[in-house]
């Protein structure tokens, strides 16, 4: 799908004492029709799909980025929407183009607005989308364009998530890569060296290395020396519990146990499974260790299936 030539412009207007502004958005040509066309696949996106501005509190630019990578639940989940539109409206109902207005909350600075373009009229029904970021802040300190507004032209937004070409932007399927070289490289700072990249590497010298990092949900960057492997004595016996990543079909993080520090064996208890206050990717384990009669060790191992 591709997005060209979208004018953002802001009109300060007045809501009681206080000042607000109205976010106008429009891809019209002065003959009213689509100067340029949201496009799917070469057709005008249908009449309905969404757009909306948003802007995403408390994130940064590589935490926006990450979530856009992650797909659109992600993104809905952690942004604030300031008005929603979409294709068709004000555009006398024609497929691809659009005009509608958006007031930001009155007296309001607000910065880091994003555009968000999706394939379907409803977030949840869309299989593909694109994130824009647009520069400056509403309500702006200067007037350009036309007199009385505050203007901005998609061309100078920048792809947070989609493609782009000399023709303009493009949406692209929401997909969430769960691989360890994708993980690695948002952990670690841009000039880390490829040696601290490696799976067997421990680049914040906690003693876990990044695979085990990757796979129990702790950070390759920031040393960590909480338990990775937690115990609770119940009635029946010791329990451990653990956090095991599960979208990664190459990997394997189970416990195992010994009662001499040698001879480990994989924990063959049955294992309870939760999906409770965990990060996306990851779930709970729980098993039995032991019935506490004698002496017993654990640990959690991270491994490559072989392929």
């Amino acid at each position: 799908m591709k997005v060209r030539n979208l004018l953002v412009a802001v009109l300060l207007g007045t809501l009681g004492q206080a000042l607000a502004a109205d976010l106008i958005l429009s891809n019209l040509g002065e003959d009213f029709g689509p100067a340029s066309l949201f496009e799917a696949s070469g057709m005008p996106l249908d009449e309905g799909d969404l757009i909306q501005i948003v802007i995403f509190p408390g994130l940064n630019s590589s935490e926006i980025e990450q979530l856009a990578e992650e797909g659109v639940e992600s993104v809905m989940a952690a942004s604030a929407p300031l008005g929603s539109t979409a294709v068709g409206v004000g555009a006398t109902g024609n497929n691809g183009g659009f005009e509608s207005v958006v007031q930001t909350p009155a007296g309001t600075e607000v910065a880091g607005l994003h555009l968000l373009i999706f394939n379907a009229p409803q977030a949840a029904d869309a299989d593909e989308f694109s994130l824009l970021r647009l520069p400056g802040v509403v309500p702006e300190d200067e007037v350009g364009g036309f007199e009385g507004f505050y203007t901005r032209h998609l061309g100078e937004a920048s792809v947070v998530f989609g493609g782009e070409s000399e023709g303009g932007f493009s949406t692209l399927p929401a997909t969430v890569r769960s691989d360890f070289e994708y993980w690695i490289a948002h952990e670690m700072p841009e000039g880390t060296p490829a040696a601290d990249l490696l799976e067997t590497a421990d680049p914040d010298f906690d003693g876990r290395s990044n695979l085990l990092e990757y796979g129990t949900g702790s950070s390759a960057a920031f040393a960590d020396f909480s338990p990775i492997l937690r115990l609770e004595r119940r009635v029946t016996g010791i329990h451990v519990r653990y956090l095991r990543r599960m979208d990664d079909p190459t990997l394997r993080v189970f416990a195992e146990s010994t009662s001499s520090l040698a001879g480990w064996q994989p924990l063959d208890a049955n294992e309870e499974i939760s999906a409770d206050d965990v990060p996306r990717g990851f779930e709970w384990v729980e098993q039995l260790l032991s019935d506490g009669s004698g002496p017993v060790f654990a640990r959690v191992k991270v491994e490559r299936l072989e392929e």
